[in-house]
């Protein structure tokens, strides 16, 4: 599935070139940062993460099943820090946008864009709710989770073929004393397309 990384990684880049407005230090690919219990990755907010989340069972597009059509989607999780509280952690402040920002700058990012990969659908919002709602050490803390679905077609890989049109070329050897390692005899066999 070459496509998945590809995806993935158009999104960042699209989700980095948006956060003009306002500073946002992390936006990746998501590595299990929620997962870590030493809540290291709170001192790294306002963070947008990106994961693909999975899909629905692939449609053969070709009747001889060497393309098949995916329906994927991917999360982006949209976390913020704050010490003035909730209203300021999900609409922001002065100083520092609020969750909701972060989550239009990805809608702004990602609605009905395709991110210029060939073969990939236009991007369409899916359920967004709320993952972690908390407090660490005084600071109010609050991640959302926005799915976005797309398709792609992923077809067979066929093998490369050289400019000759050679397909494969295979070296045999030939061992007539067990144990010696010394090839006794060579073979080497080119197959045409």
């Amino acid at each position: 599935m070459q496509m998945v990384s590809q995806i993935e990684n158009a999104m960042v880049a699209a989700l980095q070139a948006a956060a003009t407005a306002f500073r946002v230090p992390t936006i990746e690919s998501y590595g299990g940062q929620l997962d870590d219990d030493t809540l290291e990755w709170v001192r790294r907010l306002p963070a947008i993460w990106v994961v693909f989340a999975g899909c629905e069972k692939p449609v053969a597009v070709s009747t001889q099943k060497d393309k098949w059509r995916f329906n994927g989607s991917f999360t982006v999780f949209c976390a913020q820090r704050n010490l003035a509280g909730n209203k300021a952690l999900r609409q922001g402040d002065a100083l520092n946008p609020g969750v909701y920002a972060l989550m239009q700058l990805a809608t702004a990012a990602l609605l009905n864009q395709d991110l210029g990969l060939d073969g990939v659908g236009f991007f369409e919002p899916g359920p967004i709710k709320p993952i972690v709602s908390t407090v660490v050490n005084r600071e109010a803390v609050m991640v959302y989770a926005m799915t976005w679905t797309t398709s792609w077609v992923e077809a067979k890989q066929q093998p490369a073929l050289t400019p000759e049109g050679v397909l494969a070329t295979l070296g045999l050897q030939y061992f007539l004393k067990p144990g010696d390692n010394v090839a006794d005899a060579a073979d080497e066999v080119t197959t045409r397309v």
